[in-house]
């Protein structure tokens, strides 16, 4: 059955529904923001880790906590982001492209020739996170 509402319901209504989206919209608007923030931190940590661990051992557990650090706050964070601002991609593809290249090349060069200097490791940890921690600066402010 339809029915045609009066100019005061159809105002009432279009109240009501502007606020809900309002709503949906503030609750996830700043997912991606503070998943990256928590991606930088964790990646930060971890270079530093890096830094102080002196054998291979204590490296692949702090590698391990690593990812798992980072599959949770992509379950917890990514997961539940209702909506996402317009011009996500134009954030997050740059940040996580670059972080992807200064990360596999530092973890390698590091691994392979500074393995024991930790000046090497604290010097990567601000690079490797600066992309990261930008897109994160970028995503707050769209």
């Amino acid at each position: 059955m339809t029915m045609n509402p009066t100019p005061e319901q159809a105002q009432h209504l279009l109240t009501l529904t502007h606020g809900a989206a309002d709503s949906l919209r503030a609750a996830g608007q700043n997912r991606h923001a503070q998943w990256l923030t928590g991606f930088a931190t964790s990646t930060f940590m971890t270079y530093v880790g890096l830094s102080t661990t002196p054998d291979d051992a204590g490296g692949l557990v702090l590698l391990g906590a690593y990812m798992a650090t980072v599959a949770f706050l992509s379950f917890a964070l990514r997961r539940g982001a209702p909506v996402t601002k317009r011009g996500l991609s134009g954030r997050l593809v740059p940040a996580m492209s670059t972080w992807g290249v200064l990360y596999g090349i530092t973890l390698f060069v590091g691994l392979e020739w500074f393995r024991e200097s930790s000046l090497f490791w604290l010097v990567s940890a601000f690079v490797v996170t600066a992309p990261l921690a930008v897109g994160a600066w970028r995503e707050g402010r769209a």
